[in-house]
């Protein structure tokens, strides 16, 4: 199972069945719920089932598959980015003035044209 913080391990103690249960195993890098898409912001309830039934099921075969699906999740992600399409960005515009203020040359009294050249 992941570890998770200290702060959130005190919230779920007292309020996911089992959780400290989950902790009978070292943390790792990897797990069993997370090469089945439960990571980030997903169910904890979710993933203490997995967590369990992972150390209630736990084989040398199990943890070669999690390292596979692992692999396996990393190569689409990576391909993933490599095959997107590349989106153009837009100019930043770093100001901008008013149109009520733009004066045409052609509008400014003649005196000021013969300075303008």
């Amino acid at each position: 199972p992941r570890p998770e913080q200290p702060y959130y391990v005190e919230q779920f103690r007292r309020s996911v069945p089992r959780y400290m249960e989950r902790h009978r195993e070292k943390a790792g890098m990897t797990g069993w719920a997370q090469v089945n898409g439960l990571r980030g912001d997903t169910s904890i309830l979710e993933r203490t089932k997995y967590d369990l039934w992972y150390t209630e099921n736990w084989s040398v075969w199990l943890d070669i598959k999690i390292l596979l699906r692992t692999f396996w999740n990393l190569f689409k992600g990576t391909l993933r980015l490599l095959t997107r399409p590349l989106r153009r960005r837009q100019p930043v515009v770093l100001a901008a003035e008013p149109e009520s203020n733009f004066v045409a040359s052609d509008d400014l009294p003649a005196e000021m044209q013969d300075k303008l050249g």
